[in-house]
């Protein structure tokens, strides 16, 4: 599905709570210097096209390619919706793309912590809060900021027992 057509069959609520995302995620990343590269690790199209209206400079994509980059590479890694089945690994991968005090943000949806990782509708796994913790912090990151977004930003899209949490970190060695 190309770019404009995937955009003309959103429900009309999704719009607003991708903006709003988008926004926060760009926020908590911070202040991106011009000569830095930053990764949108989404799914290519819209997202990495707000990433670089808002930045003012291209931003690669694709998890398929992360091959091709060099260790350190890049400055800035952003995720807008993870989905992964195993976190230890991508964030590995993620660790070594980074480089040292480079800054990963993402949104995720998280169960609560005392269940098991859970799949959900989307065919993707929705892990507990404390996996994405530990996840990150075996990884060598820091996270600095973190929050649960899921009811200012999704008041219409909620449907079910997890939450959208937002999550900025600092990857030191």
């Amino acid at each position: 599905i190309q770019p404009r057509e995937r955009s003309a069959r959103r429900r009309p609520e999704i719009e607003p709570f991708e903006v709003a995302r988008m926004s926060l995620l760009l926020d908590a990343l911070g202040p991106v210097a011009p000569a830095d590269c930053v990764l949108d690790a989404s799914a290519p199209g819209e997202v990495a096209d707000t990433i670089r209206r808002r930045l003012g400079r291209r931003v690669d994509v694709s998890r398929t390619a992360w091959a091709r980059f060099p260790d350190g590479h890049f400055a800035a890694v952003i995720d807008v919706e993870l989905s992964v089945v195993d976190l230890f690994d991508h964030f590995a991968r993620v660790a070594r793309l980074l480089r040292q005090r480079g800054r990963l943000v993402f949104t995720a949806w998280c169960g609560p912590d005392d269940t098991r990782a859970v799949q959900t509708g989307r065919a993707s796994t929705m892990h507990p809060r404390a996996r994405y913790f530990g996840a990150l912090v075996s990884n060598s990151f820091v996270p600095y900021v973190v929050a649960d977004l899921t009811s200012p930003v999704t008041p219409s899209l909620q449907t079910g027992p997890g939450h959208l949490v937002l999550v900025a970190a600092e990857r030191f060695d």
